[in-house]
């Protein structure tokens, strides 16, 4: 008897006893997708529950009643029901204040982004068939994103609620903040208005209505183990509920995979931009459209393969932080009259950007490196791990890939700080992470595409 042979029975032996072979990295990357019905809904109803919250704020803009709006565009030889006009106000821009009620409000986003994952149910729809199938319509069924109800571990919900609470008297502090500073920022507004205040005074909102409108709903909780709720329920309606629970468990299950690997793709991809090197345009010095752009940096880009619907095929769409050069080269980034930078957004045939605009990578100038993103990063390792039940039961290979950040980054320090400093200080070692994260991005983005593909073929495991 080969050797060949003997290994393969004992291969068949071993799997026949029960014994199961190690899974590799390649295995589970096959697997993507394939989720078990019942070991998502058992693990979704054991394991959590759902929520829904909401904050709500003053509004930032009033539009010109429709008679007066008819005057307007009268005179302009419009017709009215082609132009709308609305007046800015309470515009963070203008007012600090505002700016700080923005700021607690992105606190909660922030707590729910580490807690939370969106809530996703399973709809019908109807699509266009392909050509090859004659056209017309299909019954389709997809994921989608149940707005404002969002799912959370139970082992987490004290802490959750303890933090909300405290974000949310800090969110009470500031409305009242507002309410005394009402009389100045309407004053402040009527005079930035000028003519255009009497369109709208009537439709001003009142302190009583500002008031009216800082409210937080404080989460309300339900057991995402449907059977709590429908024992009152004829058996086979709690049947057809039932599957109709296991179907959407696995929908959440799978739509939560997906969502986090994209998550965690961006974040890498942003990291990677900010450890690489700026890419600055040199536009000739007598060009008449992009003169003023030289040596502006390129903040964004985007082709038509990273957006589709937006960016026409062959174009690109680029932000560029316009700077000022002064008499010794220094160069500053140049600021609008708020003191934002100055950037502008071009949708250029990416032929043009490249002969016109001439972009180069710099040498000698590294791009602006944040703590905040590298603890981004961190605080991801974080949230996936208390989501690995999740994770292995939609076969996702996403916490090997987050643990592989997480190694690369404490090579180098053991806080977001030290992380950060350690790699401003050293081209070296930046130049090393930049490689290692450049890689592991394409290799998340290869698995979204698979995971992609997959979709369709898992829907047979939803029973959809």
């Amino acid at each position: 008897m080969s050797d060949d042979l003997l290994l393969q029975m004992t291969e068949e032996e071993g799997m026949t006893s029960g014994e199961q072979p190690p899974q590799t990295p390649q295995d589970a990357v096959d697997n993507l997708g394939e989720i078990d019905v019942e070991q998502a809904a058992n693990w979704v109803g054991s394991n959590c529950s759902f929520f829904c919250y909401s904050i709500s704020s003053p509004p930032k803009s009033r539009t010109i009643p429709r008679n007066e709006m008819e005057v307007i565009a009268s005179a302009a030889h419009a017709d009215p029901d082609a132009v709308q006009t609305s007046l800015k106000i309470f515009d963070p821009k203008e007012f600090p204040i505002i700016k700080e009620g923005a700021a607690v409000q992105k606190r909660f986003d922030a707590l729910i982004s580490k807690y939370a994952v969106p809530k996703q149910t399973l709809v019908r729809g109807l699509a266009a068939k392909t050509a090859e199938e004659n056209g017309g319509l299909k019954q389709v069924v997809d994921n989608e994103r149940d707005k404002g109800r969002y799912m959370i571990l139970n082992e987490n919900i004290e802490t959750f609620v303890t933090q909300f609470d405290v974000i949310m008297s800090s969110y009470m502090d500031w409305g009242q903040r507002l309410l005394q500073r009402y009389e100045t920022i309407k004053e402040r507004d009527k005079t930035r208005l000028a003519d255009f205040w009497a369109l709208i005074r009537h439709k001003y909102p009142s302190q009583a209505y500002v008031e009216s409108k800082i409210r937080v709903r404080s989460p309300s909780f339900e057991a995402a183990n449907h059977m709590l709720s429908t024992t009152h329920l004829p058996y086979k309606m709690r049947e057809a509920l039932t599957e109709q629970y296991k179907s959407e468990a696995a929908s959440q299950v799978q739509a939560c995979c997906e969502a986090m690997m994209q998550a965690l793709l961006d974040a890498v991809t942003l990291a990677t931009k900010q450890l690489g090197r700026r890419t600055r345009v040199n536009p000739a010095i007598e060009d008449p459209d992009y003169a003023h752009l030289r040596d502006g940096e390129v903040a964004f880009f985007e082709s038509h393969e990273d957006a589709n619907e937006d960016i026409p095929e062959d174009f690109v769409r680029v932000k560029i932080q316009i700077v000022k050069t002064d008499e010794n080269g220094k160069r500053t980034n140049k600021r609008d009259q708020q003191g934002n930078p100055a950037t502008e957004v071009l949708l250029i045939p990416e032929e043009e950007f490249n002969s016109r605009l001439k972009p180069r990578q710099t040498n000698d100038e590294y791009c602006r490196l944040f703590d905040g993103q590298i603890q981004a990063l961190i605080d991801m390792g974080e949230k996936l791990h208390k989501f690995e039940g999740l994770l292995d039961a939609g076969n996702s290979p996403l916490k090997s890939f987050s643990d592989q950040v997480q190694t690369i980054l404490t090579a180098h320090g053991e806080s977001s700080s030290s992380i950060t400093n350690s790699l401003k200080n050293s081209g070296l070692r930046r130049d090393t992470v930049h490689g290692q994260l450049s890689d592991l991005k394409g290799k998340l983005a290869e698995q979204l595409t698979i995971q992609g593909k997959k979709k369709k073929v898992s829907r047979r495991n939803l029973g959809v």
